[in-house]
């Protein structure tokens, strides 16, 4: 190391010389001076910036996996939320960017890529990728109907089923008109039960205890439904959107129809356990087992699209505690729960019988069978309803958070 010394004015001149000889310490001046209001208020700012959460993110290790959680944007909110967070944060700025929340299929889209250019990838990693994109034939299909790349903004769950997505891979938002299709009806004892219950993340009434203010219980309660607000569903929940919507009106509209209360030919809909099921299907309150006789076919092809999609399947089938069925048969040769029916033009079908979950009976009210317009209680918010889109409860408007 070189230091340089300039010598030219090492006696120093008259100009430098301070004019006169201070009479009174400063220090000690400064000292016995009252605080400054601002210089109060700055402090007492500083000091309540000061807390255990701010010192939680001065430390690398417990700021990395927060950012591993959110995205940028939330990112960006939490640094500019005071002066001390900007502080802690800004000496890792570069490394955290790195570590925010990316979404599922920008790590399938880089995949597909590689393995689609050749290069060197295990055959692990290509076991997944090919299981992934079982049924799409080709693996770029998995991210088909993005707007662009996949974008590190903007990045959450999806509302329904969980799944980490970007800006680019949801749907596009409903019109507000729409917004009207996605209610639906709960039962009776699912619109009497207190709110908590359709908040908290296990639902399953025949689960163990659950504290409900305990601290695991409010972080992990799933919110009501806010899609008026913001719509953020994946691709694959938000393509029959506006199928189930149509379905589920129309399912009230053949009941008016066929109905015996409106002249029909009287054929039992509406009675007894031929009612509109709650909205909340499999998840009712009051849901019961009842035994149903479907296709083979499209039962098998259900199943597998609920493998695929990382849901359980539907159905299950009459089976003994040591796994094997209870006729003794197996599940592919005919038996009592499975039979052949000989359908139009000599086609074999195969028809089983399983056990399934379904949701209690909604109410049906006589105002709604005289007009015809059904769910005008829900539409107004007068009565608590379900979420067709997100699967979450909508709260009445007299119903306080």
């Amino acid at each position: 190391m070189v230091v340089f010394v300039d010598l030219d004015d090492a006696v120093p001149g008259s100009a430098l010389e301070k004019p006169f000889q201070l009479k009174v310490d400063p220090i000690s001046a400064s000292a016995e001076l009252p605080p400054s209001p601002a210089w109060s208020e700055e402090a007492e700012a500083h000091s309540v910036n000061r807390n255990g959460f701010s010192a939680a993110l001065s430390c690398y290790p417990i700021i990395k996996e927060i950012t591993r959680a959110i995205d940028l944007t939330t990112l960006h909110a939490l640094s500019s939320v005071c002066r001390q967070f900007h502080v802690n944060l800004a000496p890792y700025r570069h490394q955290l960017v790195r570590e925010t929340l990316r979404c599922e299929n920008e790590y399938i889209e880089t995949l597909a890529e590689l393995l689609h250019e050749g290069a060197v990838i295990p055959d692990s990693v290509k076991s997944v990728i090919q299981l992934l994109s079982r049924g799409n034939g080709d693996p770029s299909r998995m991210t088909r109907g993005k707007v662009g790349k996949c974008a590190r903004d903007m990045v959450g769950e999806c509302r329904r089923c969980a799944k980490v997505v970007c800006r680019n891979c949801t749907v596009k938002p409903p019109n507000k008109h729409a917004l009207k299709g996605r209610i639906r009806r709960l039962c009776r004892p699912c619109g009497t039960v207190p709110l908590s219950a359709h908040l908290a993340r296990n639902s399953d009434p025949h689960s163990g205890p659950w504290d409900e203010d305990s601290v695991a219980a409010l972080a992990f309660a799933r919110t009501p439904c806010n899609c008026e607000e913001a719509v953020w569903l994946c691709t694959q929940c938000g393509q029959t959107l506006r199928s189930n919507d149509t379905t589920y009106r129309r399912v009230w509209a053949w009941r008016t129809r066929y109905s015996t209360y409106l002249g029909g030919v009287g054929t039992g809909i509406g009675e007894g356990c031929q009612g509109v099921k709650c909205g909340r299907g499999e998840g009712c309150l009051a849901s019961q087992e009842i035994e149903l006789e479907v296709d083979c076919e499209a039962d098998e092809g259900s199943s597998s699209d609920s493998s695929r999609s990382g849901s359980p399947a539907g159905h299950a089938p009459y089976y003994h505690e040591n796994g094997s069925p209870i006729d003794g048969h197996d599940e592919d040769q005919p038996g009592y729960f499975r039979q052949e029916v000989i359908g139009i033009g000599g086609v074999v079908k195969h028809k089983s019988k399983k056990r399934v979950n379904v949701g209690a009976c909604v109410a049906e009210y006589e105002d709604e069978r005289e007009t015809g317009n059904y769910l005008v209680r829900e539409e107004e918010g007068l009565h608590r309803a379900w979420c067709g889109w997100c699967s979450r409860v909508i709260p009445a408007k007299s119903e306080n958070l």
